[in-house]
């Protein structure tokens, strides 16, 4: 991991695969086998209690696990391949997995809505065989709720989940497109002036600039989005911009 102070970059940790901060401005990191929280001086252990030699279905690094999110009543979620979600209140642990509603053991990132719910993306096991689940869920506190009724949000390898500066969340659904819930509904975002670069819809990263233009990072390259545009469509970016 590099630490970058405004002049310079300095490694000052040789692992960490992801990271990550809390509400409290900790760092987080994970590697291959840990999770790690930043103390102001090293990065210190922090243990998630997960039996790996329960996963039995194909993940890329069993058991590998980061910190996602930490949520507005101070939970901290993390991720997990093959484990599927744990949360820590503070002083215990819960793990989610697809016998609780989870879409599957394989998730790849953690947001929280403004009113509260929780959204978890993920991906399906393929080896040796495709498990044929992943997607789109989204725990209320009490239940998971999927969304087998749109296309690409289920049965699906997700990778970006995202949410804006007003609040609405961004889910890249690998095939499809982007989709753009509002807390009431999903609008799709399918259009591009590079279908030869992205037509898969392989959304890898996507942020916000202040002017409230998306950036994404497909597959096939670098692409922005104006959603507050008429028939809004995801222009490629060139190595020479645009880049105002």
């Amino acid at each position: 991991m590099v630490r970058y102070d405004g002049k310079h970059f300095t490694q000052f940790w040789e692992h960490g695969s992801s990271v990550s901060t809390d509400r409290e401005g900790n760092i987080w990191s994970s590697a291959r086998d840990s999770v790690f929280r930043y103390d102001g001086r090293t990065m210190v252990p922090f243990m998630v209690p997960m039996d790996r030699s329960a996963i039995t279905q194909y993940a890329i690094l069993p058991g590998r696990a980061s910190m996602r999110l930490h949520d507005s009543k101070g939970n901290y979620w993390f991720r997990t391949d093959g484990a599927g979600a744990f949360r820590y209140d503070g002083k215990n642990f819960t793990q989610f997995t697809k016998n609780d509603g989870l879409c599957s053991n394989t998730v790849n990132d953690i947001k929280e809505d403004d009113a509260g719910n929780i959204w978890f993306i993920c991906m399906q096991a393929y080896q040796p065989e495709m498990t044929n689940d992943g997607g789109l869920c989204m725990w209320d506190g009490s239940r998971f709720t999927t969304f087998n009724d749109v296309n690409g949000l289920h049965h699906n390898d997700l990778y970006t989940l995202f949410k804006d500066r007003a609040g609405r969340l961004w889910v890249g659904a690998t095939g499809v497109g982007a989709y753009r819930n509002d807390g009431k509904s999903f609008t799709l975002f399918n259009t591009t002036d590079h279908p030869d670069l992205n037509a898969i819809f392989g959304l890898q990263g996507m942020t916000e600039d202040a002017k409230g233009i998306l950036w994404c990072g497909f597959s096939g390259g670098l692409f922005r989005l104006d959603p507050s545009t008429e028939n809004a469509s995801f222009r490629h970016v060139p190595r020479e911009g645009p880049w105002e």
